[in-house]
């Protein structure tokens, strides 16, 4: 529907929220050699202008929005809504499944990440949160870290944050790198088999790429280098 954002793969089911109708939808998809098959099975309709979606891959979806606190839990079966729960402030960026029960949300509005017990689905309760870079965005996990940037205004030098997770309801902020980026927003993952990197794009001129570099076996991250796409 309108205004798709993010969307999350499990098996042959993509689950996606769209902005535009403030519905989450599942379609079935099938990959073929040459064409794409996809059916829509069911939506529902969510609150606040949603954003992202994350599934713990044993039937619970959890869905944040740009324009409510709420933390919402959803079947992937039927996409009936478990409950509805207020965590932080007025817009989320993202949400992450880290396990079966515990999960990561991003709050744009207070700087914070929160880390949000959702064993009970009924009554998710807050494990604990921690202060973040100015107004985090989307939560990248790899291994026991997750990898946050911050989503800046125009001029302003974005970051991104290490947090250590090894146990995800106790989240710790490691170090803050310091970026190219005005308004740090999307990350991507690439892995070689031994090493690791994130890519981290800007919203703003000069719309740079970032490269960091995870040192296995070691906390510190190094910053590489930077890749001029275009410029006003």
């Amino acid at each position: 529907s309108a205004n798709p954002k993010m969307f999350e793969t499990v098996g042959n089911t993509i689950y996606v929220v769209c902005a535009g109708t403030n519905t989450l939808e599942k379609y079935s998809i099938s990959l073929g050699k040459t064409s794409v098959e996809s059916s829509l099975i069911n939506s529902v309709v969510v609150s606040g202008t949603p954003l992202s979606v994350s599934s713990n891959k044993y039937g619970l979806l959890a869905v944040t929005g740009l324009d409510t606190s709420n933390v919402q839990l959803i079947k992937d079966e039927d996409l009936s809504i478990i409950s509805t729960t207020p965590i932080g402030g007025i817009g989320h960026g993202t949400c992450k499944f880290v396990g079966n029960t515990q999960l990561l949300v991003t709050d744009s509005t207070n700087d914070r990440l929160y880390s949000v017990n959702c064993e009970d689905n009924l009554t998710p309760t807050v494990s604990s949160f921690i202060a973040t870079s100015t107004n985090p965005e989307q939560i990248e996990v790899i291994g026991n870290y997750c990898y946050i940037p911050s989503l800046t205004s125009v001029g302003v030098q974005a970051y991104l944050d290490c947090i250590n997770i090894s146990d995800a309801k106790t989240p710790i902020l490691e170090e803050s790198i310091a970026l190219t980026l005005t308004g740090g927003g999307f990350t991507a993952p690439y892995t070689n088999g031994k090493d690791t990197y994130i890519y981290i794009s800007g919203h703003f001129a000069p719309y740079n790429i970032d490269t960091v570099k995870v040192i296995s076996g070691d906390i510190e991250r190094t910053y590489l280098n930077k890749v001029t796409t275009y410029s006003e």
